[in-house]
């Protein structure tokens, strides 16, 4: 990979292109996002944030790999990885709060959109959809947007309807979904490459999913686990991302959600990796808020060291 290369991934891992802006909370309808400097060290790919651009995303890059996916920011070499003490009884905390506090993401949250009497190959293909249009959007919008699709294209939500519907019928559509004409865009792009290359079928595999437009190692780690039942990582998103750092689980920087999902995977047992995202997520919608968490009422407030993202030291 070449020495300038220059990508950008959300703060939800998700894919985007020459940069974005930076807009916590704000309505400008931009993105949070860091623009990362992509380098060789051996057989691995070393990424790291250099800076917030304030260039709205135009296209997507095309330098994404696998190998991006699964970078290490880390010289290669053994090591052991930090198990954080009381970390089980923890989860079953956030797990037994949740079960008694429903949050959006049980009924509305990508995994539900699809109906399960489709044939398998079209519910995947509306998993993969409403996982697309969810980055950057609450999960009640994601569904409205889904229920419009299905009932809107001729012959329902397809492949082929998605490609031969009218780019402005699709935005349209999509409006009330962030990003609506980039997203737009990138489903018709998507099906495209479904029709042409995978039978209108989803890939099965981490690569095959990160070739397609927008989607970044969070959504291709979720669309094997609901499409495929198979489970190749940690899908982290925003909130598993600031919770498994505010509980001292992780310690990475702001901008680097990958380096999240690494270290959780280096110590979390492989059977907690399905349930840690939709758990979290939950509990980030119901609790652990960004803006004014719940601290008083959060069903682990007494071992919370309520820890805050990575700051690399300045420099002199």
């Amino acid at each position: 990979m070449p020495e300038s290369q220059v990508e950008s991934w959300d703060a939800c891992g998700e894919r985007l292109v020459n940069g974005g802006k930076y807009s916590r909370g704000a309505a400008t309808g931009e993105v949070a996002c860091a623009v990362l400097h992509t380098r060789d060290q051996g057989s691995a790919t070393v990424r790291t944030p250099l800076f917030m651009s304030s260039k709205r995303v135009l296209a997507d890059t095309a330098a994404t790999t696998v190998a991006a996916a699964k970078r290490t920011r880390r010289p290669s070499g053994p090591r052991e990885p930090r198990v954080p003490p009381g970390w089980e009884d923890t989860f079953t905390r956030i797990v037994g709060y949740r079960t008694a506090h429903p949050a959006p993401v049980d009924t509305v949250g990508c995994a539900s959109l699809a109906s399960k009497e489709l044939p398998a190959p079209l519910f995947r293909y509306h998993t993969l959809v409403a996982l697309q249009l969810s980055s950057q959007t609450k999960d009640h919008a994601t569904a409205l947007a889904m229920g419009r699709l299905k009932s809107s294209l001729p012959d329902g939500l397809t492949p082929v309807a998605v490609v031969e519907s009218p780019r402005d019928t699709l935005e349209s559509i999509l409006r009330g979904v962030s990003f609506h004409k980039r997203k737009a865009d990138y489903l018709q792009r998507t099906a495209r490459i479904l029709l042409d290359d995978h039978n209108s079928d989803v890939p099965n595999t981490l690569d095959g999913l990160l070739a397609l437009p927008g989607v970044g190692p969070k959504m291709a780690y979720l669309a094997l686990q609901h499409c495929w039942d198979t489970v190749d990582g940690i899908g982290v998103d925003t909130h598993v991302h600031r919770i498994a750092n505010k509980l001292g689980w992780v310690h990475t920087h702001e901008f680097d959600p990958e380096g999240t999902r690494e270290d959780l995977e280096e110590w979390l047992p492989r059977e907690y990796w399905a349930r840690i995202n939709e758990t979290f997520v939950g509990f980030g919608q119901t609790c652990c808020k960004a803006i004014k968490p719940l601290c008083e009422t959060c069903p682990v407030n007494d071992v919370c060291p309520k820890k805050a993202f990575y700051k690399p030291p300045k420099k002199k």
